[in-house]
């Protein structure tokens, strides 16, 4: 039997990749799990959807099981290792290493397109994460002076 048959990482996804539509198209073996908060780390938006680290904050997130191939399609999609690194926290809940994407560099200063905010809206109703928070990261987006609206790449599946 091969290693990649038997592979499975948990992956944290509070993008794009929240929403079940997009995820099926990119990953189709990817499973979900449910959710996971991800403690110490608010998700802000540059252009696209990040977490960086911040005391006493929490995130909420989607869990998937997702299998080489769903990870090798997301490292493409999230431009890694140029654009996103890799990051990995260690769970107890599951006791397994979960892995998340995170912009390594500041990307763009600009409020994100539309299309994907409502694509990730769709994603957190889905799974029942508070579309509060949503608000909050463009609201800290806003704040700090990003008011020009991208342009997606991408046709968002809602």
């Amino acid at each position: 039997m091969s290693l990649s048959i038997n592979y499975r990482r948990l992956y944290l996804a509070y993008g794009a990749n929240s929403n079940m539509s997009n995820m099926s198209l990119r990953c189709p073996r990817a499973i979900p799990v449910g959710t996971y908060i991800l403690s110490g780390y608010e998700i802000v938006f540059q252009g696209v959807a990040n977490v960086r680290p911040r005391k006493k904050s929490k995130t909420h997130c989607v869990l998937w099981n997702i299998t080489k191939e769903c990870e090798k399609s997301l490292d493409r999609y999230e431009e890694y290792p140029r654009v996103y690194g890799k990051c990995y926290i260690r769970s107890r809940r599951y006791g397994r290493t979960l892995m998340f994407y995170a912009l390594r560099f500041p990307l763009l200063r600009k409020y994100p397109a539309e299309s994907y905010i409502s694509c990730i809206a769709a994603g957190y109703k889905t799974f029942g994460i508070s579309e509060r928070q949503l608000v909050d990261a463009l609201d800290r987006s806003y704040a700090v002076g990003q008011n020009r609206t991208s342009v997606s790449r991408y046709d968002y599946k809602i």
